[in-house]
Parts: C-alpha cells; sequence; structure tokens
C-alpha cells in the first residue's frame, strides 16, 4: 500500500510535467524519416551542383577551343608585331586629393 501511495503522486507529477513541457517543446520520438529526408535533399543538392559545374567545364573547354585559332595567330606572329598591337604609353593617372 505504501508503494502505491508514493508511485501515483509520481505518475500524476510526470503526466502533468509532461504535458506542460509539450506547450513549449514537440514531443516525439526523433525520427530516422525526416534524417533520411535531411541525407536524400543534400545529396540531390550536391548532384545539382556537380552537374552545373560539369556543364560550366563543358562551356568553358568550348570557349577556350573556339578562341583557339586566335591563339594560334598570336604564335604565329613576332615580336615586333605584338608589342605593336600593345599600347605603349601609360594611362595618365588621377589628379591628388587634397
Amino acid at each position: 500500500m505504501a508503494f502505491i501511495k508514493r508511485f501515483i503522486p509520481f505518475i500524476a507529477t510526470f503526466t502533468i510535467g509532461i504535458l506542460a513541457a509539450s506547450f513549449f517543446i514537440e514531443m516525439q520520438v526523433p525520427g530516422l524519416g525526416r534524417m533520411r529526408e535531411r541525407r536524400h535533399n543534400k545529396f540531390h543538392a550536391i548532384r545539382v551542383e556537380n552537374e552545373e559545374l560539369k556543364n560550366e567545364v563543358l562551356r568553358l573547354r568550348n570557349e577556350m577551343q573556339s578562341h583557339s585559332h586566335c591563339r594560334k595567330s598570336l604564335d604565329a606572329m613576332t615580336d615586333d608585331e605584338i608589342y605593336s598591337l600593345m599600347p605603349l604609353e601609360a594611362p595618365i593617372p588621377p589628379p591628388a586629393i587634397r
């Protein structure tokens, strides 16, 4: 009988405590479904980023190949011809701020 007198108030207090806590926090068992969903979303984002990077590499590679004819024409030029394409005068610096 003494056990029941001590056990019932404990259960009642515990139940009221859980009820009060449920107003402030979400009372659920940690779900493995949410972790799987987060992991799936993370891998999907990585996969999308990987595809974007592959497309960027292909675009840059194609752009580099399209500009390769310019590089070949520069390789055929002499140093004097290349220097003639470059501006010889330095730009005029802006006036000093006082």
